[in-house]
């Protein structure tokens, strides 16, 4: 764990806000060499990763926010302070889809095909973002003795979630106990995802293709990753969502049992699995039609 980088008289360079500069530098110089053989001007990738780039910033820090309210009602000038962690993947790629396919209508150019050519650069601007969660210690996982497990220092949001929270670990520990490392899970799967999506690209039955099998693949591995976070409790931990009537039915105590990102990856799942059902269905009858027409 490194959160500090280094300090420059009073200015401090955060390694969790590094790794995401670093992070937009490179998806956004992948998106402007793909732009490039499409036909687009490399500005407007540059303008369109700045808005969506806000956007996920924006989202993704409301959406934290929001569900750890608790965390920010004694100094809520924390919540300007993103350098230190704290972002909901979900909610910042909902704002940065609704913003990127508004700018990419607003410019004429098709969004489903827009989204194809920039989605591979979120899938590896993710990954290098998420070494930033590991070096800032944030995004941890469970309790585990697996050979490759890791260690955080006592100020590690690890180590007090251990202490504080779980009461899994004593006051005078010195550093956490040995947990999953689900950072470098995730790091692994999304360029996994970040490969899978540049071969497809070319190979493509229809636009939003490759769009839709980042969400696809991207809540799968959220979904699995979940099960070995240390910091993401299950619905159930919530006590006006356990005490409900419908906590007694057995498909809305399932989901009870699942963490909140887990439950937005099953929605992912269906609904983008689903649309490019529909979709590739659309384009083999349109083909047949054609082929019998001829």
């Amino acid at each position: 764990m490194c959160s500090v980088f280094f300090r420059i008289g009073p200015l401090t360079i955060y390694s969790y806000g590094f790794m995401l500069a670093l992070a937009f530098l490179a998806g956004i110089m992948v998106a402007g060499k793909r732009a490039e053989r499409a036909g687009w001007p490399r500005g407007m990738v540059y303008d369109v990763g700045f808005y969506a780039l806000l956007a996920a910033i924006l989202g993704s820090r409301l959406l934290y926010v929001v569900v750890n309210i608790s965390e920010f009602s004694r100094n809520p000038l924390e919540i300007i302070m993103i350098q230190k962690g704290g972002l909901v993947y979900f909610g910042g790629v909902i704002c940065a889809i609704l913003v990127t396919g508004f700018y990419l209508r607003a410019k004429g150019i098709p969004v489903l095909g827009g989204f194809d050519l920039l989605i591979p650069s979120v899938a590896l601007g993710h990954a290098i973002g998420r070494v930033g969660c590991l070096l800032n210690g944030c995004c941890f996982g469970k309790v585990t003795n697996v050979p490759w497990a890791i260690t955080f220092p006592a100020s590690s949001p690890a180590y007090y979630f251990q202490v504080h929270v779980t009461h899994q670990l004593g006051r005078l520990a010195s550093r956490s106990l040995p947990v999953h490392p689900t950072q470098i899970y995730e790091i692994l799967g999304e360029l996994f995802i970040f490969a899978v999506l540049i071969m497809l690209y070319r190979r493509r039955s229809f636009p939003g293709q490759c769009f839709l099998m980042y969400l696809f693949l991207y809540s799968w591995l959220r979904f699995v990753v979940e099960y070995y976070r240390g910091d993401n409790m299950p619905l159930s931990s919530l006590p006006f969502l356990a005490g409900s009537p419908l906590a007694s039915q057995p498909l809305f105590s399932s989901f009870l049992d699942l963490t909140r990102g887990q439950n937005v990856s099953v929605l992912l799942v269906i609904g983008s699995g689903l649309c490019m059902l529909y979709l590739f269905s659309n384009k083999k009858e349109a083909r047949t039609g054609a082929e019998k027409s001829s």
